[in-house]
């Protein structure tokens, strides 16, 4: 039976806002078992929803199928959590600019690893 080790980032939630439960799923599990907690969103209604009640230190957003204009969304989801908003991860197309402001961009299709990369650096020190 696999055991992961132990949670290196106990304190670190990252939502993933991907319309598809399999892509959704996927990278769920892929950050669970590297240590984070996870949970996903379909669209960025139900994300700003969840986002009201669990406090998430990094934002993962499909930009182009998170169901509303992803600017507003970011504002949005940043003004929940004004003391400490969260670090955002945009994945978009290369003819989705121009791109609001976040702390990383990854090119669809992006590369898992990429992903995983960009997680661990973004995360606060305090998550770590």
């Amino acid at each position: 039976m696999y055991r992961p080790d132990p949670v290196p980032h106990p304190d670190a939630r990252v939502m993933i806002v991907e319309h598809e439960p399999a892509v959704r799923d996927a990278l769920e599990m892929m950050l669970v078992l590297n240590g984070y907690r996870a949970l996903g969103a379909s669209d960025g209604p139900t994300a700003l929803a969840q986002l009201r009640s669990t406090p998430c230190s990094l934002l993962i957003v499909d930009l182009a199928r998170c169901g509303m204009d992803g600017e507003s969304f970011l504002r949005e989801a940043r003004r929940l959590a004004p003391a400490e908003p969260p670090s955002v991860v945009l994945i978009a197309d290369a003819d989705d600019a121009p791109l609001p402001p976040a702390e990383a961009y990854l090119p669809r299709p992006f590369e898992w690893g990429a992903l995983l990369q960009q997680v661990t650096r973004l995360l606060p020190r305090s998550a770590r």
